[in-house]
C-alpha cells in the first residue's frame, strides 16, 4: 500500500498492489464528509480491467471483498469513536 495524498478530514488516496489472486494495482480512496452526528465515510476501489479474466474476477468481486469493505469500515467507525 503506498499512500499518494492524504488532507486531514477529507480524503485519503493509495495504491494498493496485490500479488494474489492475481497481480493488480488498485487506486483505493477514503473520502470524508460532515454528517449529522460525525462524519460519513465513503470507500472507493478502481482498477484497470483488462483482459477477459480480469473483466470475469470484477464480476465477482463485491461478492469477494464486499464483506471486507464492511468490517474495514465497521473497524474505522470503532476506532475513530474510542475515547483516548
Amino acid at each position: 500500500m503506498l499512500i499518494n495524498k492524504a488532507e486531514a478530514n477529507k480524503m485519503v488516496d493509495m495504491e494498493l498492489k496485490f500479488i494474489k489472486p492475481m497481480e493488480s494495482i488498485a487506486n483505493t480512496r477514503f473520502d470524508i464528509k460532515k454528517a449529522e452526528n460525525g462524519n460519513k465515510v465513503t470507500w472507493t476501489m478502481s482498477g484497470d480491467s483488462k483482459g477477459i479474466i480480469n473483466k470475469w474476477f470484477c464480476l465477482f468481486m463485491d461478492k469477494m471483498i464486499g464483506k471486507d469493505f464492511e468490517d474495514g469500515l465497521k473497524s474505522l467507525k470503532e476506532k475513530s469513536e474510542k475515547e483516548i
